[in-house]
Order: C-alpha cells, then sequence, then structure tokens
C-alpha cells in the first residue's frame, strides 16, 4: 500500500514494523514521516530495553513471607466454607423458613 503524508499506516502496521521487521512499503513512508518514524524508534527502543532485562530469582524470604500470609488468612476462617457463605445458598432460606412457621406454631399453640 502507497503511504502519503496524509495517509498513514495503522498503528498495528508500526508495530509490526517494528517488532518483526516486517517493513515491506513503509520504508519510503518512514523517511519523510517524522510522526511514524519516531514511533516506530521508541518500539524498537522499548524492545531492546525488554531484551536487555534479565529475569533475576525470586529471594526464599519473598517466598516464605507470602506462605505466611497465606496461612495466617487460612487460620482466621475456622468455620467451614458452608457456614461462612450461607447466604450463597437458597436452601439454607427454606430452613430458616420452615423453622419459623414451625417455632411460630409452637408458640401461638402453647400461648394461645
Amino acid at each position: 500500500m502507497n503511504y502519503t503524508v496524509d495517509n498513514h499506516p495503522t498503528e498495528e502496521v508500526l508495530s509490526l514494523c517494528a517488532l518483526d521487521d516486517k517493513c515491506d512499503g513503509i520504508e519510503s513512508h518512514l523517511q519523510y514521516c517524522d510522526s511514524c518514524r519516531e514511533l516506530v524508534n521508541e518500539i524498537r527502543a522499548i524492545k531492546s530495553d525488554l531484551v536487555s532485562y534479565s529475569e533475576e530469582e525470586i529471594p526464599a524470604t519473598v517466598n516464605e513471607r507470602i506462605l505466611s500470609i497465606m496461612k495466617d488468612k487460612n487460620t482466621e476462617k475456622k468455620l467451614p466454607m458452608f457456614v461462612l457463605e450461607w447466604y450463597k445458598r437458597p436452601f439454607i432460606y427454606g430452613i430458616i423458613t420452615a423453622l419459623a412457621a414451625v417455632l411460630s406454631y409452637v408458640v401461638f399453640a402453647y400461648f394461645l
């Protein structure tokens, strides 16, 4: 495709050019278009910076700290999940309603 001063390539096309060096048909546009050339150069600079970083091993203290936090959070929940999340189960509402009905019947039958 022919790119002109008014017809710029999309950011996707410029990104592919910068990352994969697939600049077919864009080279002439990049020679006279400063904004597109700057974008391609910025993407290439970011790519080279990312490649230069090496993976570092996480210190053992971080791993131990994360495990201790998780252990602390797990000990806080001493009740089973069924009890903690009772409001998410409609069956519990049915049981509570049935118990309330029986209790009200017993109370009214006994006192009236």
